[in-house]
C-alpha cells in the first residue's frame, strides 16, 4: 500500500512538471547564441530571462542538433537558474556543462539524443530520468549531485563514464546488456541495495558502487565481470544467468522473426506469446530488489524459456537452393560461352534472350531462396534445365582449322630461327612477345576450333600471318658507330684540359680514373663496331657522355663567400644587440671575447675568399654559426610569468566569487582587503615580468598562493541539509500513507493540514539550503520531527476483534451440529 501511494505521488509530481513545461516560454531566436555548421545548429548560450525555456527546433534556418558547452550553465555566471526546459527532437548531443547548476526537477530527453557530455546536468534537483533508447554514452559526472531516486537506462547504451551518477539517492538499478563499460565511481554515494547487470561482458572501473549501503546485492551472469567485481568489492552476488540469457535470446528472436506465413516467420499467436513472456520477464527484472534470491530468478526464467522453445518450433524454414545454384552456374556458363552471332559456338539473339530470361527468373528465386520452400525451388530447377536444353540445341557448329594449323607451324619456325637478344640476327623481347601472343591466340582458337566458324578461323590465319611478317621485319641489323667515335674524342680532350690536382680547374685522381675507365670501355666497342647493334652503340655513347658530364662537374672551382659575409653581419649584430652585463638581454665578458675571436677568424677567410673552395667557406660558416648559437644561449633570459598570471586569475576569481558579507560563501571586508593587497602586489610584478628574474617571479607566486589559501580558509560555509532532506521524504510518506478520514490508519483534515504546513516550511528551508547555516537546518529538523511525531500520535488505530472471532466459531459449530431435517436435533431450511 505504501509503495503504491509513493508511486502515485511520483506520477502526480511528473504530471505537474509536464504542465510547467507545457507553459514554458517560447524564447525568441535572438535570445539564443548559436553557431551553424554542416551538421546543423549548435546552441552555445542563452541571453533570455525566462526560467522555463522551450529550445526551438531550428535556428538560423538549420536544425538544432547540439546543445553546446556551458550553453545554459549558471555556475559563477550570475544567470537565473532554469526550472524547466523543453529540448526539441532534433538534438543528438548535449555537451559538457550544458545545464550545470540549474534548478531542473525533471527533464524529457528527446528520442534523437545520442550522447550526454561531462557534467551536463551537474547540481540540479532532478529526481527521475528516463533515457531514450537512442542514447549510447553518458559522460563523466553528467548527473553529479542531483536528487535522483530512480533512472531507466537506454537499451542501446554502451558507456557510463566516471562519476556519471555520483552523489544521488538511487535505490535500485538495471544495467542493460549492451553496456560495455561502467567507469569508476559512476554510482558513488547513492542508496543502492540492488544492481542488476544483464550483460555478460559489462566491465567495471574502481569504486563504481562505493558509498552505497553495505547490503548491496549484484544480480548478474555467472563468471562475468559483474561477478568478479562483486567478489572483489565485498558485495553479495546473485546468479541470474538463466533468466538474463533467456531474455537476451527472446529479444533477438522477436527482432528477427515476425508474424506471417513466409520463411523465417511464424504464427501471430506464437509471436504474441513470446512477447508477453519477454515483457513479463523484463517487468520482473525491473522489480528485482534486495530481497530477491537466485531461486526467484530461476523461477522467473521458466515461462520465457518455455515460450522460446515453442517460438523456435514454429519458425517456418526455407528449402535448400544448392541444386538451383548449380543449375544457374551451368546456365550462365553456357550463355557466356556462346555469344550472340551467326558463327560457330554462337547463338541467335532470340535463343540467348530466352535463356537469359530463364536465368533471371531463376536468379531472382535463388537470391531470395530464404523465402522459398523446397518444392518451389525444385520447380525452378526443372524450368531452368528445360531452357538450357533448348539453348544448347540452337548453338551454331564450327569450321575447318587445317590452314590455321599450318600458319601456327610457320610462326613457331620463325620464333626458333630468330632467338631473343640484342645482337644482329636476333629479336627483342617485345617483338618475340608480340609474335608469341599472336601464336597463343591462334593456338587457343585451334585448340577450341569446334567453337569457331570458318570465317573466324580464316581471320585468325590472316592475323597470325601479319604477326609473322612484323616479326621478320624486326630482326636486328648492325648500327652506325660515328657518334661513339666523336664522344671518345671529346672525353680524351677533357682529360687533357683538366689535369690532376686540388686547384681551380683541376680534378682528383679518382675522377680521372673514372673517366679513363669509361674511355677504355668505349674504345673496344668502337674498334669492333660491326658486332654491335645501334641500341648497343647508343648505350655506349650515353654511358661515356654521362662519365664526361660527371668529370666536368667534378672540376674544382672557387667558392661563393656571400653566405659567410651574411653570417659575419649576423654575428656583429648579436654583439651590438647584447652588450656586456648581468641584466636581462646582456652577456658576460668571456662570452663576448669568444664570439669576437670567431668573427675575426671568419673575416680573415672572407677577405681572401678567392683562395678558398666552397667546402672551406661552408666550414667557416658552420664554425661561426656555432659561435653565434653559443653566444645567444648565454644571453641572460627573463623569467616565465605564466604561473604568476594563472595564480592572479585564480585569486581574482576567488575574490569575485566571495563578496563582502556574513552570509554563506561571503567573507569579511578585512579578509577581502588582505587578498586584494596581495593581488595588487603580484600584479605589479607581473606587469614588469620582462625585467624580473625567475626567482623574483617564483617568490611572487608563493606570496599570492599563501594569501589566496588564507582567504579561502575564512569563507563562511553552508550547513549540511542531508538530515532535513531525508526527514522531508519520511514526513511526506507518512502524510501520504494516512489520508483524511475516520477509518483505521486515517487522520483528520486539521491534523493533516498541520503536518503539511510543517513539511512546506521545512521544504522552503531545504530548497534554500545553500544559504542556511547548520544551526538553522538543525532547527528545521527538530520542528519537522516534532510535527511528524504529533501527527503519528493522532492516527486512528484498529479495534480488537477477538470477541467477534470467538462468537463466529460458536455460531459455525451450532449450524454444523444441527443439519436440515425434521428429526430431533435438526432444523428447517429457512431457519438454517
Amino acid at each position: 500500500m505504501k509503495k503504491s501511494v509513493i508511486c502515485l505521488l511520483i506520477a502526480l509530481l511528473a504530471f505537474g512538471t509536464s504542465l510547467s513545461q507545457i507553459h514554458s516560454a517560447h524564447a525568441a531566436e535572438n535570445e539564443f547564441v548559436f553557431t551553424v555548421s554542416g551538421n546543423g545548429a549548435t546552441v552555445t548560450g542563452y541571453s533570455g530571462t525566462d526560467v522555463n525555456v522551450v529550445i526551438p527546433a531550428t535556428l538560423g534556418g538549420e536544425a538544432v542538433t547540439s546543445l553546446g558547452r556551458s550553453a545554459f550553465d549558471t555556475y559563477v555566471t550570475g544567470k537565473s537558474k532554469l526550472t524547466g526546459v523543453a529540448i526539441p527532437n532534433t538534438v543528438n548531443q548535449i555537451q559538457t556543462y550544458a545545464f550545470r547548476y540549474n534548478s531542473l526537477t525533471s527533464i524529457d530527453l528527446p528520442d534523437s539524443l545520442l550522447t550526454i557530455g561531462s557534467s551536463a546536468f551537474e547540481n540540479n534537483p532532478l529526481t527521475n530520468v528516463v533515457f531514450p533508447d537512442s542514447v549510447t554514452s553518458i559522460g563523466n559526472y553528467s548527473f553529479y549531485m542531483n536528487s535522483l531516486t530512480s533512472i531507466k537506462l537506454s537499451e542501446n547504451l554502451k558507456t557510463i563514464n566516471g562519476g556519471a551518477f555520483d552523489t544521488n539517492h538511487i535505490t535500485k538499478l538495471v544495467i542493460p546488456a549492451g553496456v560495455t563499460k561502467v567507469d569508476s565511481s559512476s554510482f558513488y554515494n547513492n542508496s543502492l541495495t540492488s544492481v542488476t547487470v544483464l550483460g555478460a561482458a559489462t566491465s567495471f572501473g574502481t569504486g563504481v558502487f562505493a558509498g552505497n549501503p553495505g547490503n548491496l546485492k549484484l544480480f548478474g551472469i555467472s563468471n562475468s565481470p559483474a561477478a568478479t567485481y562483486a567478489a572483489n568489492n565485498g558485495h553479495t552476488f546473485v546468479d541470474g544467468t538463466t533468466l538474463f540469457q533467456a531474455v537476451a535470446t527472446a529479444k533477438a528472436y522477436l527482432n528477427n522473426h515476425f508474424p506471417g506465413t513466409g520463411i523465417g516467420q511464424l504464427p501471430a499467436n506464437a509471436y504474441s506469446d513470446l512477447t508477453a513472456a519477454y515483457d513479463a520477464a523484463m517487468a520482473y527484472i525491473d522489480g528485482i530488489g534486495n530481497a530477491t534470491v537466485a531461486s526467484d530468478l530461476a523461477a522467473a526464467a521458466i515461462p520465457v524459456t518455455a515460450a522460446i522453445s515453442v517460438f523456435e518450433g514454429q519458425i517456418i524454414r526455407a528449402g535448400n537452393p544448392a541444386a538451383l545454384g548449380t543449375a544457374l552456374t551451368e546456365a550462365v556458363q553456357a550463355l557466356t560461352g556462346h555469344s550472340v552471332g551467326t558463327n560457330a559456338g554462337q547463338a541467335s539473339e532470340g535463343a540467348r534472350s530466352a535463356l537469359q530470361t530463364a536465368i533471371d527468373a531463376a536468379r531472382q528465386i535463388f537470391n531470395q531462396a530464404a523465402n522459398y520452400r523446397q518444392d518451389e525451388l525444385d520447380v525452378a530447377v526443372a524450368q531452368l534445365n528445360a531452357a538450357m536444353d533448348t539453348f544448347t540445341a540452337a548453338i551454331i557448329p564450327a569450321g575447318d582449322p587445317t590452314a590455321l594449323g599450318n600458319a601456327l607451324a610457320n610462326a613457331q619456325q620463325a620464333m626458333a630461327a630468330y632467338p631473343e637478344g640484342a645482337n644482329v640476327g636476333q629479336t627483342s623481347s617485345e617483338t618475340r612477345i608480340a609474335l608469341q601472343t599472336a601464336i597463343n591466340a591462334a593456338l587457343q582458337i585451334l585448340q577450341n576450333a569446334g567453337q569457331y566458324s570458318q570465317s573466324q578461323l580464316d581471320a585468325a590465319v590472316s592475323s597470325l600471318s601479319s604477326a609473322i611478317q612484323a616479326f621478320n621485319a624486326a630482326v636486328i641489323g648492325p648500327g652506325n658507330p660515328m657518334a661513339l667515335g666523336a664522344t671518345i674524342t671529346v672525353a680524351q680532350q677533357a682529360m687533357a684540359d683538366h689535369p690532376q690536382g686540388s686547384g681551380v680547374g683541376q680534378t682528383s685522381a679518382g675522377d680521372r680514373v673514372t673517366l679513363r675507365t669509361a674511355i677504355d670501355t668505349a674504345q673496344p666497342i668502337w674498334d669492333n663496331a660491326g658486332d654491335y647493334t645501334q641500341s648497343q652503340l647508343d648505350a655506349a655513347v650515353s654511358s661515356l657522355s654521362s662519365a664526361i658530364q660527371a668529370f666536368n662537374a667534378a672540376v674544382i672551382g672557387p667558392g661563393n663567400p656571400m653566405a659567410l659575409g651574411a653570417t659575419i653581419t649576423v654575428a656583429q649584430q648579436a654583439m651590438a644587440d647584447h652588450p656586456q652585463g648581468s641584466g636581462v638581454g646582456q652577456t658576460s665578458a668571456g662570452d663576448r671575447v669568444t664570439l669576437r675571436t670567431a668573427i675575426d677568424t671568419a673575416q680573415l677567410i672572407r677577405d681572401n675568399a678567392g683562395d678558398y673552395t666552397q667546402s672551406q667557406l661552408d666550414a667557416a660558416i658552420s664554425a661561426l654559426n656555432a659561435a653565434i648559437t653559443a653566444f645567444q644561449q648565454a644571453i641572460v633570459p627573463a623569467g616565465d610569468s605564466s604561473m604568476l598570471n594563472t595564480r592572479l586569475t585564480n585569486a581574482g576569481m576567488a575574490l569575485t566569487a566571495h563578496p563582502e558579507g556574513s552570509g554563506v560563501g561571503q567573507a569579511s571586508a578585512s579578509d577581502r582587503s588582505a587578498l586584494q593587497a596581495a593581488i595588487n602586489a603580484a600584479q605589479a610584478i607581473a606587469d614588469d615580468a620582462l625585467n624580473q628574474t625567475q626567482a623574483q617571479l617564483d617568490d611572487a607566486v608563493a606570496d599570492l598562493e599563501a594569501a589566496t589559501a588564507t582567504f579561502e580558509a575564512v569563507i563562511i560555509q553552508a550547513g549540511d541539509a542531508t538530515d532535513l532532506e531525508h526527514l522531508l521524504v519520511d514526513a511526506t510518506q507518512t502524510l501520504a500513507g494516512h489520508p483524511e478520514g475516520l477509518g483505521v490508519g486515517q487522520a483528520s483534515a486539521g491534523d493533516r493540514g498541520a503536518l503539511q504546513a510543517a513539511i512546506s516550511a521545512a521544504q522552503a528551508i531545504a530548497d534554500d539550503a545553500l544559504n542556511q547555516t547548520q544551526a538553522q537546518l538543525d532547527d528545521a529538523v527538530a520542528d519537522l520531527e516534532a510535527a511528524t511525531a504529533t501527527f503519528e500520535a493522532v492516527i486512528i488505530q484498529a479495534g480488537d476483534a477477538t470477541d467477534l472471532e470467538h462468537l463466529l466459531v460458536d455460531a459455525t459449530q451450532t449450524l454444523a451440529g444441527h443439519p436440515e431435517g425434521l428429526g430431533v436435533g435438526q432444523a428447517s431450511a429457512s431457519d438454517r
